[in-house]
């Protein structure tokens, strides 16, 4: 499940949000960072290979965008009107030593093949996701 979908109900009740602290020095707590890219964007990509029978190989699919752990949590505080309340808690020490610190995905090669829609901003993402799938379905 997506980060938000495990963090919403954090955020909902207890008005609050939990990260992982870092354990490189020189990369602050919450600014991990991730290319997160919306389910929708992703669909925009599927679209585009199917309707380009031709095209074959295999393509990076992101935003091309890393956004931080910290970035993401505002968007779901932003998209509730609520203050952002960011606590940082120790990361399990099974993955500390495998974790990965950046992601960011190289969408070089899908740009070259033509594909040129933009993805959705983080901010605007994140309310999509809240107010059309998350509120209305289980959680108020």
């Amino acid at each position: 499940a997506s980060i938000i979908h495990q963090k919403f109900p954090q955020v909902l009740y207890e008005g609050k949000i939990t990260l992982f602290k870092s354990y490189i020095p020189e990369i602050p707590n919450g600014e991990q960072k991730r290319d997160f890219i919306y389910i929708k964007d992703v669909l925009k990509v599927v679209k585009f290979f199917i309707t380009s029978p031709n095209l074959t190989g295999i393509f990076n699919v992101g935003t091309g965008i890393a956004h931080s752990f910290n970035e993401l949590a505002r968007a779901m505080f932003n998209a509730l009107k609520r203050p952002s309340k960011i606590e940082y808690i120790p990361m399990p020490e099974q993955i500390r030593d495998k974790y990965q610190y950046f992601t960011q995905a190289d969408i070089t090669k899908l740009r070259s093949v033509g594909f040129s829609e933009e993805c959705t901003p983080i901010d605007d993402a994140v309310r999509d996701y809240i107010h059309n799938y998350l509120i209305p379905k289980t959680y108020l």
